[in-house]
């Protein structure tokens, strides 16, 4: 009987031990953007606070600033806001943290960004989850989420509620080119059977990071930070082919 207590306690500390890091609070004190906000040129200090006020990459700050310059504000205050978390059980030993009454900010999306979050983790080890924007305007993303289900399209609301997220896109590539990635995606990698060993012993199933993958490296750009044979969305998320452009609940130098 005390060897399966004992069982059961060491159980529980691998199952719980990192959910510590669901998300990670900016340690900043919140800045009134308005006058940032009204320059017409802002500086490298105005957007290295912008940067650590919001989340929000000087990618991303540009994109708003065209489109959307109020949008900023609102997202300052998601991001700097406190949370309530709940951790479920997502597939056997394996868990999930999402937000239970607010959803992330996630902003200035472009056709081919890379959704990646680390709150989904397994036995203490953050696995983490990744998605492919197909359709910015529609928020519309592609993702093979777990055993059991083929790869489908689903809504970028999906990943809002994770309580991490980060979001990165293509270096030095312009936005046509990054679309058509995500159209060889839409046509190519739905309804793929889920598979770990995708790539592997089956060439017709996919995970998760391994769809990410296999919709660049059909245009010669291989994410796999690590060049082994699995892919991860941590592996992606490395990738120096990548930059980031947004992250939420997470540090600014997410890796």
């Amino acid at each position: 009987m005390r060897i399966l207590t004992s069982l059961i306690v060491i159980f529980l500390i691998f199952f719980m031990s990192d959910e510590h890091k669901a998300h990670i609070k900016p340690d900043v004190v919140p800045v009134n953007l308005t006058d940032i906000l009204q320059k017409e040129n802002w500086s490298t200090d105005d957007y290295n606070l912008l940067s650590s006020q919001t989340g929000l990459t000087s990618i991303s700050l540009d994109i708003l600033k065209e489109d959307n310059i109020n949008k900023i504000l609102s997202v300052q205050k998601a991001y700097l806001s406190p949370v309530s978390i709940v951790c479920k059980p997502h597939m056997l030993l394996s868990r999930t943290e999402r937000l239970t009454d607010t959803l992330s900010p996630i902003t200035a999306l472009e056709n081919g960004d890379i959704l990646i979050t680390s709150s989904s983790h397994v036995l203490g080890f953050r696995n983490g989850h990744c998605a492919l924007v197909i359709d910015a305007e529609k928020e519309i993303i592609l993702e093979a989420a777990f055993i059991g289900r083929d790869s489908e399209f689903s809504t970028v609301d999906r990943f809002r509620k994770y309580s991490s997220v980060a979001v990165f896109r293509l270096k030095n590539t312009d936005s046509e080119f990054r679309s058509q990635i995500a159209e060889y995606a839409e046509k190519n990698l739905v309804n793929k059977p889920y598979s770990l060993f995708a790539g592997i012993f089956d060439d017709n199933s996919t995970h998760c990071s391994h769809l990410i993958w296999s919709a660049f490296n059909a245009f010669g750009y291989d994410l796999n930070s690590n060049g082994g044979k699995i892919v991860t969305p941590s592996d992606i998320a490395k990738s120096p082919l990548l930059e980031l452009k947004q992250v939420y609940g997470l540090p600014l130098t997410f890796e």
